[in-house]
């Protein structure tokens, strides 16, 4: 599967029509089989596969990204407003 994903034709068509190298984020994965399979050790090699393929860009969970929106909301937050820098929240 995640061979298929980074050779693709589909995949490789998109690439260059985008001129730059593709960001994937990598979103939950359930198992829905009846096999007792490690979702979060799929994604854990899933991401390492696109890292290390060089032909996409891989972006942060969504729980790290989180984290980071959360850390940079505190920062607003708690600075000097004449020193701080705008920062829009989404």
């Amino acid at each position: 599967m995640i061979n298929d994903l980074l050779t693709g034709d589909k995949f490789k068509d998109y690439a260059k029509t985008l001129g730059r190298k593709p960001a994937i984020i990598v979103g939950t994965i359930r198992n829905k089989t009846s096999e007792h399979i490690d979702a979060d050790n799929y994604v854990k090699k899933l991401e390492l596969a696109i890292y290390n393929s060089g032909i996409a860009e891989l972006v942060e969970s969504d729980a790290f990204r989180d984290k980071v929106r959360q850390e940079r909301a505190q920062q607003q937050d708690f600075s000097d407003p004449a020193t701080v820098s705008q920062w829009v929240r989404k």
